[in-house]
């Protein structure tokens, strides 16, 4: 069985292909631990995650933008729901010159946009490399293994 949200898969194993994988003792087989996506989608490296963006957003703001371009899907619902993802960007996108045009009985991408602006790539680098040694990250990058330190009061001499 395939679970499909937001375009990512997932296979779902039923009970029976669970009961397949099980040694012949009945317990069940180790997997190896594999990194899984789940393990950046804690809160913190969220809230780090957004709050980095919005610092390179801040910084290469576009002073110039202009888009033209027409836009159709082979479904329509799909033409519709990129024309309410757009209204609800109205706000940010009011100041710049930025026309889209929805054709729902055909599928097309079309048009032509020009951006100018700033971006200093040090200030980018300097960006990535402190979100990358935050607290979270640092804690799944460089220690996500843990040691195993032999202790106590049996091992003391």
């Amino acid at each position: 069985m395939t679970l499909m949200i937001m375009g990512l898969t997932r296979k779902l194993k039923s009970r029976s292909e669970k009961e397949f994988n099980r040694k012949k003792d009945g317990k069940p087989a180790k997997n190896k631990k594999r990194s899984d996506f789940r393990t950046y989608l804690k809160t913190e490296i969220i809230q780090k995650a957004i709050s980095c963006f919005c610092k390179i957003l801040k910084h290469c703001r576009p002073e110039i933008l202009s888009v033209q371009a027409r836009i159709g899907f082979n479904d329509p619902m799909y033409t519709g729901f990129l024309c309410a993802l757009i209204s609800q960007f109205y706000v940010l996108t009011n100041p710049y010159d930025i026309m889209i045009q929805p054709v729902f009985d055909e599928e097309v991408i079309e048009g032509r946009f020009s951006i100018g602006g700033r971006i200093w790539l040090p200030y980018l680098i300097v960006i990535i490399i402190g979100f990358l040694f935050t607290k979270p990250m640092r804690n799944i990058l460089f220690f996500n293994k843990k040691k195993k330190n032999k202790g106590g009061l049996q091992y003391a001499g």
